[in-house]
């Protein structure tokens, strides 16, 4: 079931739209799990290509992605908080120098 939130003169209207068993089969969990397994089989790939210090820029060419900030929230920053990757200038995080390594 979807909520349909409609903005009326500063209220909103709020109307459950049920979704067709179609629907629900076409975007529910299946199509959820083949997207994580596309960005987890490229978090895998970056990992792979900075085995040696790659810049930002590098990495988004590799990918193939022409969007920074995606790159920096998608890919970048969870291999980051997860220790997998590290930073060159760990002091300076927003240098234009910084380069990105596999730990």
């Amino acid at each position: 079931m979807i909520i349909l939130y409609i903005k009326f003169f500063k209220s909103f209207i709020s109307k459950r739209i049920p979704l067709s068993e179609i629907v629900t089969q076409t975007i529910g969990p299946k199509e959820y799990k083949r997207i994580h397994d596309t960005i987890h089989d490229k978090l895998e790939l970056v990992l792979e290509f900075c085995k040696s210090p790659k810049s930002r820029e590098e990495i988004q060419q590799f990918l193939n992605l022409k969007n920074r900030s995606h790159v920096m929230k998608l890919y970048i920053q969870p291999l980051l908080e997860t220790e997998k990757l590290k930073m060159t200038l760990p002091e300076k995080p927003k240098s234009k120098y910084q380069k990105y390594e596999r730990k």
